[in-house]
C-alpha cells in the first residue's frame, strides 16, 4: 500500500534529514504463523541508527533478538535494546548520547530512552523546529527497534484493511514496511532475513513525508479499531432437532472478557448462509447491569437494580429471506426488517456499546466492513430515539451466544435424514472483537 506524497519541499527536505540521523486484553490466539516477526542476520548500521560510541566488543555477537544477560538486553543491527518497565524503547548506551556496539555493562550502562525528547538535526538551521520523540521520526531507531524486537504484528484484513499493524509504545498505529514508506499486505512480506523492517508510522511521522498524520481520515488504516481478538471457525455444541422436527439449530457460545463501554466495545459475526430461504441466525450478548442511568432523568426504571446487577440482553436475528432484528432490554422483542445477504450467502450481525453505553445494532451484506449498517430501534421496531435508551456503561463478564436454525423445506414436512446429514446451518467463518484505541501517550 502506497501513499500519495503530498508535502511542500521544505517538508521532504526535513523528512530526508530526518532519516539520515536517528477491560479487553489482546488474545494469544491473534497473531498467526503468517504474522508472526522474523529476525535478520545482523547488519552493518542502517541510515536511520544513531552513531555508535566505544570499541565494538571482541565477543562473538549474539543473534538478532537473542537475549543478552544480565539485562535482557537484545541484539538488533549491531546494537542492543531492551522495554523498560513503562514499556520504552532503550538503546544501550555508555555516554548517554549515542548507542553503543560495546555488549551491555550495568556497571557502565547509560540507556537512551525513545520517550525522552531528542535534539531535532535540522534546529540549528531551522531554529522554530522543536525537539521531538523519537517515536515521532520517520525511520529512526526507536520505531524500527521496536518493529524488529518487540511488536506484536495483527494481520487487519478481517477488518478491511489489506496490512499487517501494530503499535508502538508511544501508541501510534503502524505497519510493516521495508522503507517506511509503503506497507506491505498481508502475506507480502515472507521471510524478513535479510531484509529488516522499517514501519510506516501513523502520526507526526507520517505527517513528514505525505503531509497528513493518517488519523484525520476515517476510512484511513491509521483510524481503524483495534482488533483485540479473532477466533476462526469457532465449534458449536452438537445439532439439536426440535420434538417436531421441524427445526433444526445449533449453539455456539463463548465466555470472554468484561468490558467498559469507553473502550467502544464490538462483537462482529461473519457467517455464510446457505439456504437462505428457511435458515437463520441470532446473536446475543449477555452480561451484569452494573449501572443504570437513563438518558433522561424522567425516564427512570420502575424497579430497584438488585446487589449482583440485573442481566442485560441485546440481540439481532436473521431468519428467513426477510432479515429481522430484535432488542431486547425488557425481556420484549421487536423486530424490523431489512434485506442483508450478499449474493454469495454472506452476511454480518454486531454489536457495540458506545460511549456513555448505548447498544448499537449493526447488519451488513458480505464480509466487507463498510456493509455494515446500524439500527437502533425501539419496541415497535420503530428507529429509537436516543434519549430513551438506557446506558450499559460496563460489564465484568460478557456471554456471546450465536444460534444457527434450518427449518423444514415445507411447512408441513419433518426433516429428513439427509437434511441432517448435510446439515446445511449457517457456518459461522469467525468472530471478530474490537474496541477503540486506547488515546496516545502525550510523552
Amino acid at each position: 500500500m502506497s501513499f500519495p506524497l503530498r508535502c511542500p519541499l521544505r517538508q521532504l527536505v526535513l523528512a530526508l534529514s530526518l532519516g539520515a540521523v536517528a477491560g479487553l486484553t489482546p488474545a494469544q490466539d491473534l497473531p498467526t504463523a503468517e504474522d508472526a516477526l522474523e529476525t535478520s542476520a545482523v547488519e552493518a548500521p542502517s541510515e536511520g541508527m544513531p552513531p555508535a560510541s566505544g570499541p565494538a566488543s571482541s565477543a562473538s555477537a549474539p543473534a538478532p533478538g537473542e537475549p543478552v544477560a544480565p539485562d535482557e538486553w537484545k541484539a538488533w543491527n549491531g546494537r542492543y535494546f531492551r522495554l523498560d518497565e513503562t514499556g520504552d524503547v532503550q538503546c544501550y548506551s555508555e555516554d548517554g548520547e549515542h548507542c553503543s556496539l560495546n555488549r551491555p555493562n550495568p556497571a557502565l550502562a547509560r540507556p537512551i530512552r525513545c520517550a525522552k525528547r531528542q535534539a531535532h538535526p535540522l534546529r540549528h538551521i531551522i531554529p522554530e523546529i522543536e525537539n521531538i520523540y523519537g517515536y515521532e521520526q520517520s525511520d529512526h531507531w526507536c520505531n524500527n527497534a521496536y518493529a524488529n524486537l518487540f511488536a506484536t504484528w495483527t494481520n487487519y484484513q478481517p477488518l478491511g484493511y489489506p496490512v499487517v499493524l501494530s503499535t508502538n509504545p508511544r501508541g501510534d498505529v503502524m505497519c510493516k514496511s521495508f522503507d517506511a514508506t509503503t506497507c506491505l499486505a498481508p502475506g507480502e512480506h515472507g521471510p524478513l532475513a535479510p531484509k529488516q523492517l522499517k514501519p510506516v508510522v501513523c502520526g507526526r511521522a507520517m505527517a513528514q513525508w505525505t503531509g497528513f498524520s493518517g488519523y484525520v481520515d476515517p476510512d484511513h488504516w491509521c483510524s481503524s479499531p483495534e482488533l483485540v481478538r479473532r477466533i476462526k471457525a469457532p465449534q458449536g455444541d452438537t445439532m439439536h432437532v426440535s420434538s417436531g422436527g421441524k427445526l433444526l439449530s445449533k449453539k455456539y457460545q463463548l465466555t470472554l472478557p468484561g468490558w467498559d463501554a469507553r473502550e467502544q466495545p464490538t462483537w462482529i459475526v461473519r457467517f455464510t448462509m446457505p439456504h437462505p430461504d428457511r435458515s437463520g441466525i441470532r446473536l446475543d450478548a449477555q452480561g451484569k447491569l452494573m449501572s443504570w442511568t437513563p438518558e433522561q432523568h424522567y425516564h427512570s426504571p420502575s424497579f430497584s437494580r438488585p446487589p449482583g446487577g440485573y442481566d442485560r440482553h441485546a440481540s439481532i436475528e436473521m431468519t428467513g429471506e426477510q432479515r429481522p432484528m430484535l432488542i431486547d432490554d425488557f425481556a420484549t422483542n421487536a423486530a424490523s426488517r431489512v434485506p442483508v445477504l450478499s449474493r454469495k450467502g454472506r452476511g454480518q450481525l454486531a454489536l457495540r456499546i458506545d460511549d456513555p453505553g448505548r447498544v448499537r445494532f449493526f447488519q451488513g451484506d458480505g464480509w466487507h466492513r463498510k456493509g455494515l449498517m446500524r439500527l437502533d430501534l425501539d419496541g415497535d421496531g420503530r428507529l429509537l430515539p436516543l434519549y430513551y435508551r438506557v446506558r450499559w456503561p460496563e460489564s465484568k463478564t460478557m456471554t456471546l451466544t450465536i444460534t444457527t436454525s434450518l427449518w423444514a423445506p415445507d411447512g408441513s414436512q419433518r426433516l429428513s435424514m439427509s437434511d441432517l446429514r448435510r446439515a446445511p446451518l449457517p457456518e459461522l467463518h469467525d468472530i471478530l472483537l474490537t474496541r477503540k484505541r486506547p488515546p496516545r501517550r502525550s510523552r
